[in-house]
Formats: C-alpha cells, structure tokens, sequence
C-alpha cells in the first residue's frame, strides 16, 4: 500500500502543484496580456461601461490575484503555508461564480 502522509510524497505533491501554478499563471498572464486592450478602452473611456460588464472585470481580475497568490506561495519557499490556500480559494471560486453570472447573462 502507498502511504500518502510520507514526507517525499508529499514533496514530490508540492513540486507539482508548484508547476502547476507556473503553467497557469503563465497561460491566464498571456491570455490577461492580449486582452489588455479592451480593458483599457474602459479606463480610458473610450467604451462605455455596461452593468453586464462588471461581473466580467470582477471575475477577470480575481482569477488573476487568486493564481498570483498561488505562484507567490510556491515560489516563496518550499514549505506550504495553509493561512494562504483561504485567499486563494475565495477569489479562485469568486472567480468561477463571476464567470456562470457572465454566462448566464450573455445567454
């Protein structure tokens, strides 16, 4: 039988997870990258801003903090920091909620 509570398992877990976050960080920060325009027609106001368009920027910009909270806990140390998974999954669900509201309303 595997045990899951050894200590080279669960280091072998964090280097994953670690990895992972680089992998999405990197691919939402090239993804925010291209669509910056848009964005900044907003702050610019070069559009107008809609109702329908605020649960987009609200979701947009808390998928980003919640994956930069993930990267800076995995490349800070090695050690994992439960205090920090809270933020993390708060704006990472945030996140999805603001994503079925922008879905349902485009729908």
């Amino acid at each position: 039988m595997h045990d899951w509570n050894s200590p080279e398992e669960i280091q072998r877990d964090a280097v994953t997870l670690g990895r992972l976050a680089n992998i999405l960080f990197g691919l939402y920060m090239h993804e925010f990258l291209c669509s910056l325009r848009f964005d900044w027609d907003f702050f610019t106001r070069k559009r107008s801003l809609q109702l329908y368009l605020v649960p987009y920027f609200v979701g947009r910009y808390s998928l980003m903090i919640g994956l930069a909270c993930l990267f800076a806990m995995h490349d800070s140390s090695a050690s994992m920091y439960c205090a920090i998974l809270y933020p993390i999954t708060f704006f990472t669900e945030l996140a999805a909620v603001c994503a079925s509201i922008t879905f349902g309303i485009r729908t």
